[in-house]
């Protein structure tokens, strides 16, 4: 049975089986830089705060999450499985992997669709989240001057 997990830092959702660990889901999500470091609770990159929701834990280092901050919300997304639904915020190393990688997604002017001779270029606004593809549509549009 799938859950959906709420990145509350960003707005961004995704699903997450039971028999999965919210890490899964959130590299499913495709963010360039997610560390998600050993998998298995030992390194603490992956540290999340659950603000709400039912989810269950497997073991984890107490040299990242103390007994005081699991008692908080505080886990590793590595061990936990969620239950329910959950919202989340994203904390330590993470964080500035999940935030940053959001806040490069602009919106960009890109061309749509062929033209013929003396016609206008049609433009639309739409999210580009690959540098590669940013750089193709500025090189696109550098080509072919706006018709005013």
């Amino acid at each position: 049975m799938g859950h959906e997990v709420l990145i509350v830092d960003t707005g961004d959702r995704f699903s997450c089986t039971d028999r999965e660990s919210v890490l899964c889901g959130m590299t499913r999500l495709g963010r360039k830089g997610i560390p998600a470091g050993c998998r298995g609770g030992g390194c603490g990159v992956c540290k999340v705060r659950v603000l709400q929701g039912h989810y269950h834990t497997r073991q984890m280092s107490r040299q990242h999450v103390s007994a005081a901050e699991q008692l908080d919300g505080v886990a590793l997304a590595c061990c936990i499985v969620a239950e329910s639904d959950l919202r989340l915020t994203v904390l330590g190393k993470i964080r500035k992997a999940v935030v940053r990688a959001r806040e490069r997604e602009t919106t960009f002017p890109t061309v749509t669709g062929a033209r013929s001779a003396g016609e206008p270029r049609g433009i639309t606004n739409e999210v580009i989240t690959n540098d590669v593809e940013r750089a193709k549509q500025v090189e696109r549009l550098n080509r072919f001057p706006a018709n005013f």
